[in-house]
């Protein structure tokens, strides 16, 4: 004889859970440093790049195809996980940034907006930089981990 049981799918944590950088705010413990991997940190070092690029010299964005971050966690892991823009704001493709109001102005050809968002955009990735690299002018700090996407 078997018992009535009332079944439950078994919770399943969503693939974000496994990345313990997914808090928003990166409480708790760990520092930023624990939690970025070396190769998350060049690649924000390479989105901060092309930002001053766009905001001091007038260069063009090409979105996600120049877009050092969105090489990693958008072309290789569905929906944006592990990206440090998406773990700050808790959303894909870079939404709740200065990026898409970038984008609403360069296509409304406001040039002064365009900069405008520009510079919050670059200023919004600087502040994703662990504080130890901060201080050392971009510098990639020791402390870092290796915690990062997958391999190309």
């Amino acid at each position: 004889m078997t018992a009535n049981r009332i079944l439950s799918a078994p919770s399943r944590p969503s693939a974000d859970a496994t990345q313990p950088s997914e808090r928003t705010d990166l409480a708790g413990d760990l520092k930023a440093e624990q939690v970025m991997g070396a190769r998350t940190l060049e690649a924000l070092h390479g989105s901060i790049r092309k930002w001053e690029r766009i905001a001091n010299e007038g260069a063009q964005n090409g979105g996600s195809g120049d877009c050092p971050l969105c090489h990693i966690y958008l072309v290789t892991r569905k929906n944006c996980v592990g990206c440090p823009v998406r773990v700050r704001t808790g959303f894909p493709n870079c939404l709740k940034t200065p990026y898409h109001r970038f984008v609403q102005a360069s296509y409304a050809g406001n040039e002064s907006a365009m900069r405008e968002h520009a510079q919050a955009e670059l200023d919004f990735l600087r502040s994703l930089l662990p504080v130890s690299d901060h201080q050392s002018d971009g510098e990639a700090s020791e402390a870092v981990s290796e915690a990062d996407g997958p391999q190309s």
